[in-house]
C-alpha cells in the first residue's frame, strides 16, 4: 500500500538516489471535481506525511464551465441563439470544453468545433490561451487555497519547502504551474513527468520494490520503524560541518562515501556531532583519523548505524584503517 502523495514524490525519485539528503516536499493535486495539498518528509529513504489539506468541489471541472459559457455567449452574439436553454447543447459545449481545455494546456490556440450545437447549427470559434487564462484567471487563483491553507496548518513557510511536485490534469495549464512555481522561488518545480500521470507513475515504481515472493496476505495498515531522532554531522578536514545522516532516518542504516587526503597532509581527521535539522548548536561525540597516508589520497568511509551505536571507519582500501563506535540512544 502506497498513498497519492507518497506515490507522486516517488514517481520523482525524492530521497531515494540520495537517502542523506533530508527533503520536504510538496504534492499539489487538482484534478476535475477536487484538489488537495500534502507535506511529505523524505529521510533515508523513507516518507512521512507531515500535513494534508483537502477540498472539495474546487478543480478543473470549473474551468471548463467557465470555456463553455464564453463559447455559448460567442454562439449567441452570432446567431441570437442561446444554446443554454437546451441541456443537451450545454452537456456538449462542457464535453467539448474539456478537451479544448487539454488542448490549451500545450497549444497557444485551440480550434474549438461543435457540430450541431444549437438548432442544427454547427458552431466554430478559435480561442487563445491568452483569452482562456484570461476569463479562468480568478478561478485559477482559488486553486491555490489548499497550497495556502497547508502552510499555514503546518507551521511551514514557503522557503522551507525544498521540492514542489504537481499531480492531477488541471497542473497541466501552465499558467496555474507558474503561479504555484512564484510561491516557492526557493523550491525545485519538479514538471518532467506529466501531472496526470504522476501518481501511476509512483505507484509503479512502489510495485517494482516488491519481490516476486511477497505476503499477499499481509494487511498491516502500519509498522512502527526505529529512526535517528537527530541529524548527525560529520566535519573532514575542510573544516566545514556537512549533514552526514538526517534525522527521522530508518535504523538500521547503511552509507559508504568516498574522501581526500587535504593537499600537503598525510592524515584525514573526520569529527562527528549530533543536533537539530540546523547546524547551529551541535554536541560533538568525538573523532575518526587515517594516518601516514599519501597527500590527495581517495579514503573510503563506511557508516554503520544499528541498534548498538554508530561505527564509523576510515580505510585506504588496503591495509590501513581506522575505526570508531559512538553510541547513541536513539
Amino acid at each position: 500500500m502506497i498513498s497519492e502523495p507518497c506515490a507522486a514524490v516517488l514517481a520523482y525519485q525524492v530521497g531515494i538516489q540520495d537517502p542523506s539528503q533530508n527533503c520536504l516536499c510538496l504534492v499539489f493535486r487538482s484534478g476535475g471535481v477536487s484538489s488537495d495539498a500534502t507535506i511529505v518528509s523524505a529521510a533515508g529513504g523513507v516518507y512521512s506525511i507531515e500535513s494534508f489539506v483537502h477540498m472539495q468541489e474546487l478543480g478543473g471541472d470549473k474551468l471548463n464551465k467557465i470555456l463553455a459559457e464564453f463559447i455559448a455567449d460567442e454562439f449567441q452574439r452570432k446567431f441570437k441563439l442561446d444554446p443554454r436553454e437546451s441541456k443537451r447543447s450545454m452537456a456538449k459545449l462542457l464535453t467539448a470544453a474539456e478537451n479544448w481545455k487539454h488542448i490549451l494546456s500545450n497549444l497557444n490556440a485551440a480550434d474549438c468545433f461543435v457540430e450541431s450545437l444549437h438548432e442544427g447549427i454547427d458552431y466554430r470559434v478559435n480561442v487563445s490561451r491568452a483569452r482562456f487564462e484570461m476569463l479562468a484567471s480568478s478561478n485559477l487563483q482559488d486553486l491555490l487555497q489548499p497550497i495556502h491553507e497547508i502552510l499555514k496548518q503546518s507551521g511551514y513557510c514557503s522557503d522551507q519547502i525544498t521540492h514542489v511536485i504537481l499531480s492531477g490534469g488541471t497542473l497541466k495549464i501552465p499558467k496555474l504551474q507558474k503561479m504555484v512555481a512564484d510561491l516557492f522561488s526557493k523550491a525545485e518545480i519538479l514538471t518532467g513527468l506529466a501531472p496526470d500521470e504522476v501518481l501511476a507513475l509512483g505507484a509503479g515504481r512502489q510495485a517494482s520494490f516488491l519481490p516476486a515472493t511477497w505476503d499477499k496476505t499481509f494487511n498491516e495498515q502500519s509498522i512502527t520503524v526505529q529512526a535517528s531522532s537527530k541529524t548527525i554531522y560529520y566535519m573532514p578536514s575542510d573544516g566545514k560541518w556537512q549533514c552526514l545522516i538526517p534525522s527521522s532516518t530508518p535504523i538500521p542504516f547503511m552509507r559508504k562515501m568516498k574522501l581526500t587526503v587535504p593537499e600537503g597532509g598525510s592524515e584525514l581527521v573526520v569529527e562527528v556531532a549530533e543536533g537539530g535539522s540546523e547546524k547551529g548548536s551541535l554536541t560533538k561525540l568525538g573523532m575518526v583519523s587515517l594516518n601516514e597516508m599519501k597527500s590527495g589520497a581517495s579514503v573510503l568511509m563506511e557508516i554503520k548505524w544499528t541498534n548498538t551505536g554508530l561505527q564509523i571507519s576510515l580505510s585506504d582500501g588496503r591495509e590501513k584503517r581506522g575505526v570508531a563506535e559512538f553510541p547513541i540512544s536513539d
